[in-house]
Parts: structure tokens; sequence; C-alpha cells
């Protein structure tokens, strides 16, 4: 679909951990043990490292082990097929939603331009300001329950109205990127999330 596209923009490779994305590929039964073992290696492979000292880096267990994980990961991403390609790199973009211009490589491909992206930066963070307001609001009215965040703060847990509202502020943030792009870049950025001739 994206010929070259890799050369470019690379798969969020730890998604493959997901059982629904590895069902979505089509992956025998033979590539899920393959991506398991990739996983259970790296991660044998950091508490050797790591024992008797710790890491002072700011950085998930997770985030430890994917790093190991990766160059076995980028292998076995070498034998997939070019539509289980493309739809890996379709899957990592919609993960990262209206944030997917941050995403290596998405905004040279789509000839992103400096002010457009100080634009849409500027206009999502104003839209962003709102929702918190709005979100954080309605979890005092309701007397939501809040969790401490790692970089300080607090934030309510999910509720389905919380959900909701979320939902919201990723549609009103989508729609600054569609609005600020023209209709190739559209078009692009449609394709290259794998929605190209769905309704917006």
């Amino acid at each position: 679909m994206f010929g070259l596209l890799l050369n470019r923009i690379e798969p969020l490779w730890e998604l493959l951990l997901r059982p629904a994305v590895r069902k979505d590929l089509k992956f025998t039964r033979a590539q899920d043990v393959a991506v398991m073992k990739i996983w259970s290696d790296a991660e044998e492979r950091l508490e050797q490292v790591n024992r008797g000292r710790i890491d002072p880096r700011a950085i998930s267990h997770q985030g430890m082990v994917m790093e190991i994980a990766l160059p076995a990961f980028r292998r076995f991403g070498s034998g997939l097929t070019d539509a289980q390609t493309d739809r890996m790199v379709e899957l990592t973009l919609q993960s990262f939603g209206p944030n997917v211009l941050a995403y290596p490589g998405v905004a040279d491909y789509l000839h992103v331009t400096p002010s457009q992206l100080q634009k849409i930066g500027s206009d999502q963070l104003s839209i962003r300001k709102t929702w918190d307001a709005r979100i954080m609001a309605f979890a005092k009215r309701r007397h939501v329950k809040m969790v401490g965040l790692k970089g300080g703060g607090h934030r309510p847990i999910e509720t389905p109205e919380i959900a909701q509202m979320q939902r919201q502020e990723n549609a009103e943030l989508e729609r600054v990127i569609r609005f600020t792009f023209s209709p190739k870049q559209n078009l692009l950025y449609l394709r290259l999330s794998g929605r190209a001739g769905k309704p917006n």
C-alpha cells in the first residue's frame, strides 16, 4: 500500500504484544509464539543485567524490556508481509489518536509545515485546557475518585461519562488537524491511518 513507507515511519512494535493486534494481522500460531518468546527472552536478559542494581532512569519496567527486545522485534518485523507491515503502521498511528503528528516520521511524510504544526499545537492546547477544566469540574460535582500522577498532580478515574467526554475532546482535537491540512494532506492522513474512504 505505502511502498517504502517504513523508511519513514516505523511501527510501534510493542503493539504486537496485544492479542487483538496479532489477530488483526492474521498471525499464525508460530508467529504468536515467536512474539512472546522475544518478550520473555528480553525480560530474562533484563533481570540478569539489573540483578543487584537499580536503573536510575525514569523509565518503566516495560520500557526497559522493550529497549532490549526492539532489535529482535525489528528482525521479526522484516519477515512480515507488506500488507501486515502497512497494517501495523495504521494501528500504530490510530493508537496515537490526535497526538499522531508527534510520532516520528509522520509530520515529514505528510509534509506538515512549521506554521501548520504551530497552529495545530496552539489550537489543540487551547482545546485540552478547556476539556481538562470541564472534566475536573464534572469529577468534583460527582465526587469521582482521584488518582495520583507520576509527574505530580491528580486526575479522576475513568467513568463512562468521563470516557465520553474524552472521546468528544479527541474529536475536537482531530478536527483541528483536518481543518489545518490541505486536501492532499487530508487524503494522505486518512490513507496513512487506514481511514481513507470512511466517513469523517
